[in-house]
């Protein structure tokens, strides 16, 4: 039997660092271009060229895709390649900063994990106990923790789990665990 299920609605903006890369992804050739594709109307020239659905649809895709990303966390649409970017846009808000990822990788750049961290402390979970401040208290409750994004599960566990939240016992259940073998890792 399964406990009764709680919904909460949470709101939350946009950290600076999230405005910063949606500001500058605003101003792009990709916002522009999309913005054309999704204003052409339907005229026949559209429909009779089967090469621009497919491509109009996989830009727009992928740019829904970055957009996701950078709303759970802007680490996710941080790469090699635009390391160099990253730290030029953000100078001003990350002074003196010379490792951009690193520095990126503190909670308050992103409002969602901000406000999953006071679910699980409203919840007890990895909060630390009052008598030993080291020592984090374990409650007895069980949280399922959902994202669209598999590198958002990565992020939660290397940034947060192995580092902040040691002594919180979890399991990882994503698409890497085959299906056969899903019930027998939960069943404990």
């Amino acid at each position: 039997d399964l406990p009764e299920k709680r919904l909460q609605a949470r709101n939350w903006g946009q950290s600076p660092v999230q405005l910063k890369i949606l500001e500058r992804f605003s101003s792009s050739n990709v916002k522009k271009e999309i913005s054309g594709i999704v204003s052409l109307d339907d005229s026949k020239d559209a429909t009779k060229d089967a090469n621009v659905a497919p491509k109009a649809s996989s830009h727009i895709f992928q740019a829904l895709q970055y957009l996701l990303k950078l709303c759970s966390h802007p680490l996710l649409v941080a790469s090699d390649r635009s390391a160099d970017t990253l730290r030029s846009i953000l100078s001003d808000l990350i002074p003196g900063s010379s490792d951009t990822v690193s520095e990126l990788r503190n909670l308050h750049h992103s409002p969602k994990l901000i406000a999953l961290q006071e679910i699980l402390e409203e919840c007890g979970i990895g909060v630390a106990d009052a008598a030993n401040s080291d020592m984090i208290h374990v409650g007895q409750h069980r949280v399922l923790i959902f994202a669209q994004h598999k590198a958002l599960l990565e992020l939660l566990e290397r940034d947060w789990f192995r580092s902040q939240m040691k002594n919180v016992t979890y399991l990882r259940l994503d698409g890497s665990v085959p299906s056969d073998k899903r019930f027998e890792s939960v069943k404990d």
